[in-house]
């Protein structure tokens, strides 16, 4: 594949290749590269009720169990990746093992969970089944403990719910905040989780109605 060049040239660009058909009737509802300390690297792949990783062609079950044809989201948090369904608890495999991220009160306040990023030593996510104003984080050095105490509320009494969270620097400041996407807004998570800098949300952008 050619792309044109500012000069006037042409340059040559990355095509496209068939790694695996899965099926035309299946759909693919999840891609992620997991990339442990060590170096090894998988390559994952989901659909159906499954995620797998795919190596030389040839897929490979993790053997977790997700709900059937639900898009996922994908994060790698000490080591683990972490992975969200939108409907049961976060799952973590480690290249080996498959794991609930939470049990007991912790594991009731992530059901649902539809998307984590790896933030300040933290875990965070929000679930899309209950209490969808509030962004959940895990304690400090820990992903399986503390959601069910550590929580930031970012409902303004606007109806709206969390639908997307990123990480984002600003232009100008040393300290990285979160970015929450709502409903028809998108907000900011600024602070670093300390008892003199706690977390806190604040409503930034209004993008529709």
């Amino acid at each position: 594949n050619w792309m044109p060049t500012n000069r006037g040239g042409l340059s040559k660009t990355f095509g496209y290749s068939v790694h695996k058909d899965v099926g035309s009737s299946v759909p693919i509802t999840g891609l992620y590269r997991y990339i442990k300390s060590t170096g090894t690297s998988y390559f994952v792949v989901s659909y159906g009720n499954t995620v797998y990783t795919l190596l030389g062609g040839v897929l490979t079950s993790t053997t977790m169990s997700v709900t059937n044809n639900a898009y996922l989201s994908f994060e790698t948090a000490y080591d683990k990746m972490v992975v969200c369904d939108g409907a049961g608890n976060p799952q973590t495999w480690d290249g080996t093992t498959v794991a609930n991220l939470s049990s007991g009160a912790d594991a009731t306040a992530v059901s649902g969970a539809r998307q984590s990023i790896f933030y300040a030593n933290r875990l965070f996510l929000f679930s899309s089944t209950h209490d969808r104003s509030l962004l959940y984080y895990s304690d400090p050095g820990n992903i399986s403990t503390g959601y069910a105490a550590n929580f930031i509320n970012c409902d303004v009494n606007d109806g709206q719910v969390i639908t997307g969270i990123a990480t984002f620097f600003l232009p100008g400041t040393l300290e990285p905040i979160i970015i929450v996407a709502k409903s028809r807004s998108i907000g900011v998570v600024t602070g670093d989780g300390t008892t003199d800098n706690p977390f806190t949300f604040s409503k930034s952008i209004v993008t529709g109605k």
